[in-house]
């Protein structure tokens, strides 16, 4: 992570903090779909250990 992204293994983009979501369970979750074609869409939510 640097102060603006998330680079998340396994997804080919990079993921900007300000959308990662505090995680209820304090584990990584990132939700998304590979598509046969061997592209990947958007995040659809990005959960993170976070102090509330």
């Amino acid at each position: 992570m640097s102060d603006a992204y998330y680079e998340v293994e396994g997804y080919y983009g990079k993921v900007a903090a300000t959308d990662a979501l505090p995680s209820e369970d304090g584990e990584y979750w990132i939700f998304y779909r590979d598509n046969k074609s061997g592209s990947q869409t958007g995040v659809f939510c990005f959960f993170v250990p976070m102090p509330f």
